[in-house]
């Protein structure tokens, strides 16, 4: 889909080709990764884009050279699990175990389902 949509937007979007590079690097395809985070980060910035947008994609660039993925945190993330550092999905031991997903809070359990009755014979009469 990402491709679809840089093809769309004729890889000028700095976004889009971010998502793209994001893509690649969670496959494990770091040489495509770097190609199109490299784009991103020479591509025009959008008119409402953020000043600091440019830092961002430079840094996700780097990971990409690290040949490590780069995952954006979102708020809710650092205050779960103070451990993780931001955007870079590795632990504060810098040993990437932030990819395994942890939690300090036990697992609820799901509630069983009872099974279905089994369905009314047609042959037999009604109640």
């Amino acid at each position: 889909m990402a491709t679809e949509a840089c093809k769309a937007t004729e890889y000028k979007e700095d976004y889009i080709l971010s998502t793209l590079a994001a893509a690649y690097a969670e496959t494990g395809d770091f040489e495509s990764a770097r190609k199109y985070a490299a784009q991103a980060v020479e591509a025009k910035p959008s008119p409402n884009a953020e000043p600091t947008r440019k830092d961002e994609l430079q840094k996700e660039l780097d990971s990409y050279k690290a040949n490590k993925p780069w995952r954006e945190a979102l708020p809710e993330d650092n205050q779960k699990k103070p451990d993780v550092q931001k955007s870079t999905g590795a632990t504060a031991a810098g040993d990437g175990s932030a990819d395994k997903k942890s939690t300090d809070k036990p697992k609820k359990k799901k509630k069983k389902k009872k099974p279905a009755p089994p369905p009314e014979d047609s042959d037999s009469p009604s109640k």
